[in-house]
């Protein structure tokens, strides 16, 4: 009975709090930074690198993300769409969020692989 009423208190209490937060946001139009990006996953930073002198030398991206991408992504040029910040691991992150738009960045070294990232858009 006494944890059943501390549970009912803490749901009214946390409820009311997010509640207050989100309306705080909302009345201020606090946006989160959001990233639009697309890579190439591949095992060897020696394959990232030969993919990348090929975009370098004018090969298109979405083409050689299609061909060569160990990701799901690559059937779509690699494309990931928009995510915010700490959506994606630390290493991809910070390209993302520091990366000249367009500039195709890598190889990058995550948990995944090696990539390389180009970012679309940001926000």
């Amino acid at each position: 009975m006494i944890f059943r009423l501390i549970w009912l208190n803490f749901g009214v209490l946390y409820r009311g709090t997010c509640t207050w937060n989100l309306n705080n946001l909302k009345k201020r139009k606090i946006k989160m930074a959001m990233a639009t990006a697309r890579h190439i996953l591949v095992d060897t930073e020696e394959q990232a690198q030969g993919l990348k002198d090929e975009i370098l030398a004018g090969g298109d991206f979405a083409v050689l993300a299609a061909a060569a991408s160990q990701c799901p992504s690559g059937k779509s040029g690699g494309d990931l769409g928009q995510f915010g910040p700490g959506m994606m691991v630390p290493e991809f992150d910070k390209v993302c969020f520091s990366a000249d738009i367009g500039e195709v960045v890598g190889p990058i070294k995550t948990s995944f692989g090696y990539h390389l990232i180009e970012v679309t858009e940001r926000s």
